[in-house]
């Protein structure tokens, strides 16, 4: 992604924008054709103003396609978008001027390792709903039946993982 040097990142920003908007884009190339599936994505390690090391875990359905590549081609790029909006010249107060659109986004790249057993995918799915009921009120805590069901569903299609 480009960044003008007339507007630095702050790296904390960057570690909060992904914490606060986890629905990412997940784009991959396997045989030169991109491939990208939105996909909640968390940040599994501790992250102060670096991602470099980081663990990112994430899950796509099993009749997914792009999954599939991933041995074959393990590089990713993780795409997330915060806020953003078209700003008019009437904002500016200056003459001549021209409209923009900002924005706040984050590309991660790495390494895709793919959870090959329903345990592991199990965690990922329950990691994910734990995340994002934390931040709910009321929350929803999975019934053991709701976790059975889990159970069912991710041993017939999930794989799981983003490293």
């Amino acid at each position: 992604m480009y960044v003008s040097p007339r507007f630095p990142v702050d790296p904390r920003h960057a570690v909060d924008l992904v914490r606060r908007h986890p629905f990412a884009l997940v784009v991959s190339a396997d045989g030169g054709v991109p491939l990208a599936t939105h996909a909640p994505v968390l940040v599994e390690s501790a992250v102060d103003t670096s991602f470099v090391g980081a663990t990112l875990l994430g899950h796509l359905a099993h009749a997914n396609p792009q999954w599939q590549g991933w041995e074959r081609a393990p590089a990713v790029l993780v795409v997330f978008a915060g806020p953003h909006g078209y700003v008019s010249p009437t904002a500016y107060r200056t003459d001549p001027a021209v409209p923009t659109w900002d924005y706040a986004a984050v590309h991660l790249t790495g390494t895709i390792e793919v959870i090959p057993d329903t345990g592991g995918t199990l965690d990922v799915v329950e990691r994910t709903v734990r995340a994002m009921e934390s931040t709910r009120t009321p929350q929803w805590v999975p019934s053991p039946a709701s976790r059975a069901r889990f159970a069912d569903i991710v041993g017939a299609w999930w794989p799981s993982g983003y490293g």
